[in-house]
């Protein structure tokens, strides 16, 4: 496991865009993510500022890509 690094929410969500999922939905300021692949989704707050490690962790769990993978990308 790698150590996840402080992302603004534009670069995770850029990642994720990359590695497959498609924005399904917006309400407020979160975006709603789903890969027709693997059938997963996940949500990603798009405030100002960076995300946490915990969040992003989170999402990426919810999205199945594992740390290594998603530093890749």
């Amino acid at each position: 496991m790698g150590i996840i690094p402080i992302l603004a929410a534009r670069e995770v969500m850029r990642r994720l865009l990359r590695a497959g999922f498609k924005i399904v939905a917006q309400k407020g300021s979160h975006v709603k993510l789903f890969n027709k692949i693997t059938g997963r989704k996940t949500e990603v707050p798009m405030h100002p500022g960076d995300l946490g490690r915990k969040l992003i962790s989170k999402i990426l769990k919810q999205a199945g890509i594992s740390i290594k993978d998603f530093l890749k990308l």
